[in-house]
Order: C-alpha cells, then sequence, then structure tokens
C-alpha cells in the first residue's frame, strides 16, 4: 500500500475568532489575532495575505468561536474562510480542539 505523505505542520499559527449574533457589526464576522478590531471578509482576506507574504515558513489559521453567539459550523462566515484558505490562499485552517 502506498505512503500518503505527511502534512508539514504550520511554523506559524494565526488565531482567527469568528463572531456571531450581537457581536457581528456591518459584517464584520473576524478578528485575527490580538486585534480587537473585527473585519470583513475581504479585509480578512487582505490581512492574512500580508502576514502570509511577510512570514518565510508555512502558516495556519486557528478559527475559534467566542464562547457567546456560536455560529454553526456550515454558516457561510465559516465555510467562506475554510474554502478560500484551502483553495486560493493554500493555507491549511483547523477549528481550536474545543470546538
Amino acid at each position: 500500500m502506498p505512503k500518503t505523505p505527511e502534512s508539514k505542520p504550520a511554523e506559524v499559527v494565526i488565531p482567527v475568532t469568528i463572531l456571531g449574533g450581537d457581536d457581528v457589526r456591518d459584517g464584520r464576522f473576524y478578528r485575527i489575532g490580538d486585534d480587537p478590531t473585527p473585519k470583513t471578509f475581504d479585509e480578512f482576506k487582505e490581512a492574512i495575505l500580508a502576514r502570509k507574504a511577510k512570514e518565510s515558513g508555512r502558516i495556519g489559521l486557528e478559527l475559534t468561536f467566542p464562547t457567546k453567539n456560536v455560529l454553526p459550523l456550515d454558516h457561510p462566515a465559516v465555510t467562506r474562510v475554510v474554502k478560500w484558505a484551502k483553495e486560493e490562499a493554500r493555507i491549511k485552517a483547523g477549528f481550536a480542539e474545543d470546538r
């Protein structure tokens, strides 16, 4: 049986909090790292690609949710991040262990 190639872990993991409910204003679902200012999807993509360009190693996204107003995994704000990261940005995106 052929070996499955091992996926290399990310050297830099960027935490991304996906907001929901009353925490979302003007389509701003995403908080990156310690930045308290939520971003729209386009602002999120721009910020992640800028960070990717500055890093020399592989980066990954760790997706988390706040303790309240948690979106379901099939919500468009969640699925578009996962799809964009995988298909366009070529970045691994995974959910934090507690989800």
